[in-house]
C-alpha cells in the first residue's frame, strides 16, 4: 500500500535505522537504490539534508510531532538531481515508555508541483503548504526551518 502513495514515508527505529521506506521517499530523498535494511538514514543522504532531518526528528521525539517546510539540497555530485527540492516534512514519534528513545515516522511531500502550472486545479495536499505558483527561497519565512 505504501508503494502506491505519491507522498514519501520512512519509518525509523529508535536509533534512526530505516525500517521502512517507500518508492516516493526514495525519489524525494534522491536515493539511487532502496537502502539495505538496518541502515542509518544519515548514511543515505548528504550532510546538509541530514541536518534538516535530524533537527526535525529530535523535535518530534521531544514533542510528539514536528513539521516544517525546507529545501533539500540533494546529492552534491554535479548532476541535475543536485538542484534543491522544496519539501514539506512531518515527523511523528512512535509511542514508547518515557525511559526509551522513540522511533519516528517521517512523511515527505515534494512541493514542486504546488508552484507549477497555474492553470492546473489546486491540489488539496498543497493548499495547506502555502501559496501556489511561487518558488520558495531560503529567504522565504515559510522555508526558514521554523516549527509550524
Amino acid at each position: 500500500m505504501l508503494e502506491s502513495l505519491s507522498t514519501g514515508v520512512v519509518s525509523l527505529d529508535e536509533n534512526d535505522l530505516v525500517t521502512t521506506i517507500n518508492a516516493a521517499a526514495s525519489r524525494i530523498l534522491r536515493l539511487r537504490a532502496a537502502p539495505p535494511s538496518e541502515r542509518k538514514l544519515e548514511q543515505l543522504m548528504g550532510s546538509e539534508d541530514w541536518l534538516v532531518l535530524d533537527r526535525l526528528l529530535r523535535r518530534a521525539r521531544r514533542t510528539g510531532q514536528a513539521s516544517e517546510q525546507a529545501q533539500l539540497a540533494g546529492p552534491n555530485d554535479g548532476t541535475a538531481e543536485g538542484a534543491s527540492l522544496p519539501v514539506a516534512l512531518t515527523a511523528t514519534a512512535l509511542r514508547a515508555s518515557l525511559a526509551q528513545k522513540r522511533g519516528v515516522v517521517l512523511v515527505l511531500e515534494d512541493l514542486r508541483s504546488c508552484w507549477r502550472h497555474s492553470a492546473s486545479p489546486p491540489e488539496r495536499s498543497c493548499a495547506a503548504h502555502g501559496p501556489r505558483n511561487q518558488e520558495p527561497t531560503h529567504a522565504d519565512p515559510a522555508f526558514s526551518g521554523t516549527h509550524r
